[in-house]
């Protein structure tokens, strides 16, 4: 029974700790986020008596996940649990004690390298997420990340390769798509650019995120009726982007006051 309990822990955690990092905010750190239902705690039993579940809210307690038994998948956790709060340094800590344990684990180099991009250690992130990829080349995350790590350095052809790669992977990972999306605008390939974003929109229909982003090109394009369609169907997928409603109302503003009269 440990050896069972043991095995739902992890898995739990590795989902946990892997998925949706920083979704909706690309260049993003992304990896697997499986469907899972959220574990429940009998009255009477210890926190880490009962195995978690991916959606289990505990997973992000960093008082919680020390009570669990020491492995990288609970460092990995324990360091996403602190960046969120904001506490960078000390989640780096725990990333780097995850590789120690675990330093022929993929996951462990891929999760080093996302908390060291947050910390703007680009060079060593960079290290860290080829490690990553030395130990299992077909992971369209980690070559994600590393385009998110080029992409910030302005390596354009080096992040675009990596995100291409990443689309031969997983050609319905619309994160991919939206980062390509963004290469190609800098790279002044509005064409492509577009496609791209499109591209990312038939994988996530209901995502604000490419829709915004669109709104976002055709706005500085200055084709100001395609941006307001793009960002009213943002706003359909998700109302709360205040500052994209006030912008959507600043379009019908000056709509209004360039009509006819």
């Amino acid at each position: 029974m440990k050896a069972r309990h043991r095995t739902w822990i992890i898995l739990a955690l590795t989902f946990a700790v892997l998925g949706g990092c920083g979704k909706g905010k690309p260049p993003q750190d992304q990896s697997p986020a499986p469907e899972t239902g959220a574990a429940s705690v009998a009255p009477g039993t210890t926190a880490a008596a009962v195995p978690p579940s991916a959606a289990d809210p505990r997973l992000k307690d960093p008082d919680y996940l020390r009570t669990l038994p020491p492995s990288a998948e609970v460092e990995m956790a324990l360091a996403r649990a602190l960046l969120d709060r904001g506490e960078a340094d000390s989640a780096l800590a725990h990333a780097r004690r995850a590789t120690g344990m675990e330093p022929q684990n993929a996951a462990t180099w891929n999760y080093l390298g996302i908390t060291l991009g947050r910390l703007d250690r680009l060079p060593e992130a960079k290290q860290a997420l080829q490690k990553a990829l030395d130990l299992d080349s077909v992971n369209d995350k980690t070559h994600i990340n590393m385009g998110n790590i080029l992409l910030r350095q302005g390596k354009l052809d080096e992040a675009k390769s990596e995100y291409l790669i990443a689309t031969t992977i997983d050609s319905t990972n619309a994160t991919v798509w939206i980062n390509l999306a963004m290469v190609y605008e800098r790279e002044k390939k509005l064409n492509k650019a577009i496609l791209a974003y499109d591209s990312a929109i038939s994988h996530a229909p209901d995502d604000a995120e490419p829709w915004e982003r669109l709104g976002n090109l055709y706005y500085n394009r200055k084709l100001y009726r395609v941006a307001r369609d793009s960002w009213e169907e943002a706003l359909k997928r998700d109302p709360s982007r205040t500052r994209l409603r006030e912008k959507v109302e600043k379009l019908k503003a000056y709509a209004d006051s360039t009509k006819t009269r």
